[in-house]
This record gives C-alpha cells, structure tokens and sequence, in this order.
C-alpha cells in the first residue's frame, strides 16, 4: 500500500478532543462527525476521522440501542470501500457498446471520477481536468488510469457529455453502483484514488487538488 497517509495522523487529531463520556456527549460528537467529518462538502471531511467516530460511538455503553441506530446506519455505509481496503468493482458501458468492469484496468493508480454532467460542480471540476498536465502526463506514461463514471439513469444525458481524451467515459447502465449500494456517494463530483491492487488510497474526496497532491507524493 503506498505510503500516503498523511490524513492518519490528522483522524487522530480530530478525534482525540471529542467527547464520549456521556451520552449527550457521544450524540453531540455523531452530529458533529455527521455534519463535518462526513460531509464531503465540507473543509473538515475526513473519512478515517468519520470512521473512528462511528466506531467509537457505535462501541458506547453510554448509549441504548436507539441511540445507534443512526451511528449503525453511518458506519455501514462507511465501512464500504474504506481506505486501505479493495474497492467494489462494477460494470460500465463506454460510447462504443462496450462493456467494462472496474477490474478490468491495471495501472499502477486508478481514478475514479464520479460525476453528474448536468452538476455545475462537475462542469468547474471537468474544466480544470481538460487542462491537467500532471493526469495526463500519468496517464499516457502507464501509470494511471481514469475513468469517469456516470451512475443516474439518463443516457441522453451521458451521451452528450464530453470528457478530456485520456479519460475512459463510463456510465453505470446496469444502475448497480445505485441499487446495490456499491458506493455511497452523498454528493457530485466525487474521486476515488485506487492502487494496483485496487484498494482505496482516496475515498468520497472532492477536491482535485487533493488528488494531485497525492498523486505527485506517488510519482
């Protein structure tokens, strides 16, 4: 696994002040994580900070069997794709007909972008990736491989949008990222950053600058 973790320490940091002596405590500390640790919209998210609340909360004699069933839900969800472990895969079309699956690429990275080509952040996001030397260089190298994913219903919708050339143009026909609850993605646009052996480096992270930050620690 690439050593990549600088947000190791940062979980750590984040979780480490929150209090979970009580149980008013413990709940105010599932709402806090809920709305910011969790939240990739957010400049707090962490997803292994979101994870080690969860798990902590979900632990707590302080709290009834109620009281975590909100908690139980969350990490459920979060515990698909975690970082450090090996990603679904699922199946795809291109424009061509073709039918793909994620194991099918075996770059030394693989990128996922998921998207909506209606969401104006996705449009800012796609704009900036037109113009990205540093994917590009990667991925005519060998070492990267991306691929846009599309997960709605709407073919027309999918058809009509265009992606920079390097990228694999991918839409989730069989609707089994959605129905099958492959990956919870809470908002548009979305990267995941996998390793040869397809597991997590980046989970449910909006920020293209996070990822090329990664991705230049990796070259």
């Amino acid at each position: 696994m690439l050593a990549l973790w600088p947000r190791v320490a940062a979980a750590v940091d984040v979780v480490s002040p929150l209090d979970f002596s009580s149980r008013k405590a413990c709940l105010a500390s599932l709402d806090y994580a809920e709305r910011h640790l969790g939240n990739p919209a957010d400049p707090e998210h962490d997803e292994r900070a979101f994870l080690q609340v969860l798990e902590r909360v979900c632990a707590s004699p302080m709290l009834n069997a109620d009281d975590k069933l909100r908690a139980g839900l969350l990490l459920e969800q979060a515990q698909k794709n975690r970082v450090g472990a090996a990603a679904a895969s699922f199946d795809f079309v291109t424009l061509d007909g073709e039918a793909h699956s994620l194991n099918d690429y075996h770059s030394q990275f693989t990128l996922i972008y998921f998207n909506d080509p209606d969401c104006d952040a996705c449009q800012r996001v796609k704009a900036r990736l037109d113009t990205c030397s540093v994917i590009e260089h990667m991925v005519h190298n060998g070492g990267l491989t991306v691929i846009a994913v599309y997960t709605l219903d709407d073919e027309k919708a999918w058809r009509s949008a265009t992606y920079p050339a390097y990228m694999v143009n991918g839409w989730n026909k069989s609707q089994s990222i959605d129905n099958d609850e492959l990956y919870v993605l809470p908002s548009m646009p979305l990267f995941y950053l996998l390793d040869v052996d397809k597991k997590v480096v980046l989970k449910n992270e909006p920020s293209l600058n996070v990822v090329l930050e990664t991705l230049q620690q990796a070259r």
